[in-house]
């Protein structure tokens, strides 16, 4: 559950497995009170499908914070859900 209002869960996709590593650190160096959970989303590559693997804690996430990680190389989309 988000710990403040307004605060609303993250869906990563990726467009390549290999980007989780930046995106993790990016998420473990943000700061801010409104935190909420975050999903990474890759495509297998074997059959395409979408999987979303859930990171199982809130992370700080602001407007900042979703701009960031568009800006990782390997991150195709950053919605919120």
């Amino acid at each position: 559950m988000a710990a403040d209002a307004g605060a609303m869960s993250l869906r990563v996709h990726l467009d390549r497995a290999e980007a989780a590593a930046s995106v993790a650190a990016l998420l473990a160096r943000a700061q801010g009170r409104a935190r909420a959970p975050v999903r990474i989303c890759v495509r297998d590559p074997s059959g395409g499908q979408e999987i979303d693997i859930e990171l199982g804690q809130d992370f700080a996430v602001s407007p900042q914070i979703r701009s960031a990680l568009r800006a990782v190389p390997g991150v195709e989309m950053v919605e919120e859900i």
